[in-house]
């Protein structure tokens, strides 16, 4: 029985995989649909119905990325988040009819990026005692601009894994520049 893959990137810059094992390749790589609520769980589901008809009788499965809380995200968009994360999975559970394996960020590139240097690590930040709050808060500001900047080192190692295997897949999808949504999705 082919075995077909579903992954997302939940997020309004997250994106949808659809792998066909069988025959070791993507066949579709998305944007997530969103509208002014969020994830629009009805284009969502339209697509996913779509996905199994192009592969009926088949295995489904379904690999979401399980993220948390990001520090400084404020609480109304952490609900706002967590609900559009429920919504997803509701959605994906509804069309594919199939269980969900929820994976962290860690887990999947540490497997899938073996070989390739995703791990960006940043030192802890550490303020001598007897620094002036104006020098502590410019100490922040700058470890904080590290931390972006390792994030951002970090998926652009995703992107360039799928250069290197995948190279038909294309990441920009109407966008100007690649959307590492769409890679942590495949």
């Amino acid at each position: 029985m082919r075995t077909v893959v579903f992954g997302f990137d939940p997020g309004l810059k997250g994106g949808v995989a659809v792998f066909d094992c069988e025959q070791g390749r993507f066949s579709d790589v998305v944007s997530m649909p969103v509208n002014d609520d969020g994830i629009d769980t009805r284009v969502l589901k339209t697509f996913l119905l779509k996905c199994k008809m192009k592969f009926p009788e088949s295995k489904y499965v379904a690999v979401i990325e399980k993220v948390g809380a990001m520090p400084g995200q404020g609480v109304v968009s952490m609900f706002t988040f967590g609900e559009g994360y429920g919504s997803l999975k509701t959605a994906v559970s509804y069309a594919l009819h199939t269980d969900i394996i929820s994976v962290t960020p860690q887990t999947w590139k540490k497997t899938v990026l073996s070989g390739y240097e995703w791990k960006q690590s940043v030192p802890k930040l550490v303020i001598p005692k007897g620094t002036s709050a104006e020098k502590a808060k410019e100490m922040k500001k700058a470890h904080n601009r590290e931390k972006t900047q390792a994030k951002a080192r970090g998926k652009a190692v995703a992107m360039q894994f799928l250069h290197d295997k995948f190279p038909y897949v294309n990441l920009k999808r109407g966008h100007k520049v690649e959307q590492d949504g769409l890679a942590d999705a495949c």
